[in-house]
């Protein structure tokens, strides 16, 4: 939960959640990603961890680069021959589930 609130509104819509700590990135997947949700979280974590290295304010800065910058990245790749739409990297073991709303609202 303070992983959500401290992310602020792009977790509300993202289906990965990346976190940070002592210098590991993980990506923790929703339920409902796709090959393309993990892609991006894949670059979204290098993104971090290049800014991490730089002691710059990595979570809002590769935000911004990703906001930026990705959407313009992947159709350079898929004109370069990659495909985008199938990995080929290990599989997800499991998935999760997240619902954003207010920290005092109800949850059946």
């Amino acid at each position: 939960m303070d992983v959500l609130h401290s992310a602020g509104s792009h977790y509300k819509k993202a289906k990965y959640l990346l976190v940070e700590k002592k210098g590991i990135i993980s990506a923790i997947l929703h339920k409902d990603s796709t090959s393309k949700d993990v892609l991006k979280s894949f670059f979204h974590a290098l993104v971090v961890a290049n800014l991490t290295d730089k002691n710059k304010p990595a979570q809002l800065e590769s935000q911004s680069w990703m906001d930026k910058q990705y959407e313009v990245f992947i159709p350079k790749l898929r004109s370069s021959g990659w495909k985008t739409e199938r990995l080929l990297s290990l599989s997800i073991m499991w998935k999760t589930n997240w619902i954003c709303g207010p920290l005092d609202a109800k949850i059946d």
